[in-house]
This record gives C-alpha cells, structure tokens and sequence, in this order.
C-alpha cells in the first residue's frame, strides 16, 4: 500500500478527531500486550492471518472495517504465517502467488469464501483448484511460486511470525510494539477503537 507521507504527530491529531465520543478505555496486559520497547518508523498495522483459519475468516470484515477507517494513515497489512503441516502452508502459498501475479486484493475475499463458505478443505489440490477458476494454470502457480521475489517475501513472513513470536491467528500487531489482545474486545467497534488508541501512543 502506498502511504502519503505523515508524522506521527499529524496521524495523532487525524485520529483524535476521528475518535467517537464516549470511546473504551483501554488497559495494558488486558486490551493490548507490549511486547517491543520501539515501535516502527511508520505507522503499521499487521494481522498475521491464515485463508485456512476460520477465526480469521469470521474477523475479516473487522480486518476490512479498519483498513476503511484508517484509509492511508497507517500501513495496513496481512501477514501469511505458516507454521508447518496442515493448511499452513499451502496457504501462504496461495497468499504468495496471488500477491505476485498483483490478484490479491481482488481474490482476497473469495479466496475466503473459497474453503469456508463451501466447506472445502485447504490444501495444495484445492488451492489449485481455485487458481485454476480464477483463471490461473498449474503451470503458471508453480512458475510464480518458485520464483525468487516470492521466496524473498515468504522468507520476510516467516521472519516476522518468528520475531513477534506469534502462536494463532488471527493477531494483530500494532506499530511493531503491541499485540491486541482480541478476547478482550467486545465488538469491531473497540476493535477499531483499540487500534486509534494505540497509534495515538506509539
């Protein structure tokens, strides 16, 4: 996503106008978790997610709420995690490919839909499956795939699964320095809320 420049003292004031009245107030170690003493340069919002995880299916429309209210003040973004075995895999896979061949944001949603609405299981035959009614040939999947700009950013999400140490999905990891603590929140609304909140105090 490309980002018009902002400090973080503009996004701060944005925010705080865009902040409803009467807004939860929020408690470290029970909202959110610090886990960095630094955040990131930039605003950024990171769910780390999985097309084979029913709770992240169930949470992206909160995903997609937030991606609408902050629009591009902040650098919003899914984060593939493959922890090995089962769908994992092939469905960071499927995130991969459809993010090189620049499909993502138009499939993102059927993808979804795909293996849980019609209660099909995740796995490398299925994932082709969907390629393939979308237009897409094994050929092409596997040309993509074992590319080397793919294999750079499959390396990148791993990376980032290992160093915010992430266990489930969905996640979502705020500035780099905190992690929303989802079970907490009663509806999208604290949701979106949390996350203001939380870029307001880097």
């Amino acid at each position: 996503m490309l980002l018009k420049p902002v400090s973080r003292a503009a996004l701060c004031a944005l925010l705080l106008l865009a902040a409803p009245a009467g807004a939860a107030q929020f408690e470290a170690g029970k909202h959110y978790a610090v886990i960095a003493e630094d955040p990131t340069e930039q605003p950024t919002v990171m769910e780390f997610f999985s097309y084979g995880c029913g709770a992240c299916f169930q949470f992206d429309s909160t995903f997609q709420q937030l991606k609408r209210v902050l629009g591009e003040q902040a650098e919003i973004t899914y984060v593939p995690s493959d922890f090995g075995g089962g769908f994992w895999t092939p469905a960071q896979d499927l995130y991969l490919v459809l993010d090189a061949l620049g499909r993502r944001e138009e499939l993102h949603i059927d993808a979804f839909a795909y293996f849980h609405t019609g209660s099909k299981p995740l796995n490398e035959s299925t994932v082709k499956a969907f390629l393939a009614k979308n237009g897409v040939s094994e050929e092409q999947y596997q040309k993509v795939r074992s590319s080397f700009a793919v294999h750079v950013k499959e390396k990148r999400y791993d990376q980032l699964t290992k160093r915010y140490r992430i266990s489930s999905t969905p996640t979502v990891i705020v500035n780099g320095k905190y992690r929303v603590e989802s079970r907490e929140l009663r509806n999208s609304q604290e949701f979106v809320q949390l996350v203001r909140h939380l870029l307001q105090n880097p």
